[in-house]
Parts: structure tokens; C-alpha cells; sequence
């Protein structure tokens, strides 16, 4: 479930919607970067934060929240590691835009802070066929896709055998 859910932090509230979602039980939705925290002007989280990238880059409005499915290695999975934020790996000084940052050529930057008053959150789904057909995948090329939060889901192919992730 991505979303643009403008929480300042995972315990806003007794009963908070993180806590909804991510409670244990039926439905149960996981934060594949593992962040829960107060988000809010904390340096810690820089790498996460999302609004705002052209004044004061200083929240994780924007946030991926996954099922415990897409984690265990049959059909659609998260590919570990991939959960990123477009333009921002943490190097941007908290409370400035992200042009003070290196996460991306000074000309992406630029237009990021311009043109857009959240950054994207973008996580790869790899398709693991043979964990669904049994068959091989070496011959026939695996699909794999990237979900981009305010914006497309891409679909492209990967040749790689990957029986599990």
C-alpha cells in the first residue's frame, strides 16, 4: 500500500494508522526499510525523508507498506534492498533542500526541488515464475517490476535464474 500519508512519525497518536497497519494479525502491512521512529526534523531518517524537497526536506510523508506475502519467496516478492527514495540518499542537510544533498546529478536535484513537493518512493517486485510453475526459469525471462509511489509502475525483464530471493 504506497501512499502519501503525511505522518510526522509512527506514534503520532495512541491507536495511530501505523500502528492499524502495521499491528500484528490479519492484514498486517510491513515497512520493508524497517523506520518506524519520529520522522519529524530527525537526522537519523534523513535518507527517508520525502516532502518538501525544494525548502526544508524534513518528513517521511511518503511510505511503501507491504504485506508479509511479498516477503516469502513464492510468486511476487520485495527484492531486498531496492525500497529507495528518488534523489535522496541521505547526504541532503536536514531542514534544506535536497540540492545540498549528492543523491543524484545536480541537474535532477535542481528539477526535484522545482518541480515536485514530494520525492517519489520507488521499491523493485521480482516475479519468482518457478516457485508458481515448477518450471526452470533459465530459458524464458523473468518479469520484474518497480512500484513508484506518485507516479508509474514499470515493468522489465530480468535474465537471471532467481529461484528465490
Amino acid at each position: 500500500m504506497p501512499g502519501d500519508f503525511n505522518w510526522n512519525s509512527s506514534t503520532e497518536t495512541s491507536g495511530s494508522a501505523w500502528s492499524v497497519f502495521t499491528g500484528s494479525g490479519a492484514g498486517q502491512a510491513f515497512d520493508p526499510v524497517n523506520a518506524p521512529g519520529n520522522w519529524r526534523d530527525n537526522s537519523a531518517f534523513l535518507r527517508w525523508h520525502t516532502n518538501d524537497p525544494g525548502a526544508a526536506l524534513d518528513d517521511r510523508f511518503d511510505v511503501q507498506l507491504i504485506s508479509g506475502e511479498l516477503f516469502d519467496g513464492v510468486g511476487l516478492d520485495y527484492v531486498p534492498g531496492s525500497y529507495r527514495v528518488v534523489g535522496n540518499n541521505g547526504t541532503h542537510l536536514l531542514n534544506q533542500p535536497i540540492t545540498t544533498g549528492n543523491g543524484a546529478s545536480s541537474s535532477v536535484l535542481s528539477a526535484l526541488s522545482r518541480f515536485s513537493d514530494h520525492l517519489p518512493v520507488i521499491a523493485d517486485y521480482h516475479v519468482n515464475w518457478s516457485s508458481l510453475t515448477g518450471a526452470s526459469t533459465t530459458s524464458v525471462p523473468e518479469p520484474s517490476l518497480t512500484v513508484v509511489v506518485l507516479g508509474l509502475v514499470t515493468v522489465g525483464f530480468s535474465r537471471r535464474k532467481r529461484d528465490h530471493l
